[in-house]
């Protein structure tokens, strides 16, 4: 028989190993959230509402998705080349304000991880990863090469569904930044907060 298995927070001091919730945690932990680890991250699976009811919503207008997807930043000079020795794209091609798919691959051809590879800068970019050791692989592959890798302390969050556009055009201070095509990522404020926003799904 098939299960899932889901982890509950609970508003108490002790230890919490590394484990780290979100911008929306106290929302989600208000409404009987049930959780995942995901990333070393609390991923609310069951915001505590009628999932069916949130199904619906989000096919015919638009949700918010908590996820525990996790960026880790590459920076320095030889950031493209780095990025064009770990993944199976040529990212030379990816321009700074693009994001594109990004795969990674043990030595025997098996995967690693996936995710979005965006590109901030021509110095810079954001791999926002699925669950996977990532970070330490990163730092492994990193000797000899004028690079840094950083974990930039972000959150993701997805807005997802026919209305997405909409929702994301009344967050954005001044509407969504011109040029937002697909794939595209930009520099954004939500309330005066600052936030790097994409269009990948």
């Amino acid at each position: 028989m098939l299960k899932r298995n889901v982890v509950a927070s609970f508003n108490e001091g002790g230890w919490n190993y590394g484990i780290w919730g979100g911008p929306y945690h106290a929302l989600h932990q208000k409404r009987g959230a049930k959780y995942c680890v995901y990333n070393g991250r609390l991923m609310a699976v069951d915001q505590g509402g009628d999932r069916f009811e949130e199904y619906w919503k989000q096919r015919r207008e638009a949700g918010l998705v908590d996820t525990g997807e996790r960026p880790t930043e590459i920076v320095g000079p030889d950031a493209e080349a780095f990025c064009n020795k770990l993944f199976t794209r040529n990212c030379s091609t990816l321009k700074p304000g693009r994001a594109g798919y990004g795969l990674l691959l043990y030595p025997d051809g098996g995967i690693l991880c996936d995710g979005i590879l965006m590109r901030l800068a021509p110095d810079r970019f954001w791999y926002v990863q699925a669950e996977g050791p990532v970070y330490s692989w990163f730092v492994a592959h990193a000797q000899g090469l004028n690079v840094q890798i950083r974990d930039p302390k972000s959150w993701v969050a997805q807005v997802q569904g026919p209305r997405a556009m909409d929702v994301l055009a009344a967050a954005c201070d001044g509407g969504i930044p011109e040029n937002f095509s697909y794939f595209a990522v930009a520099r954004a404020r939500f309330g005066g907060q600052p936030v790097i926003i994409s269009r990948t799904g």
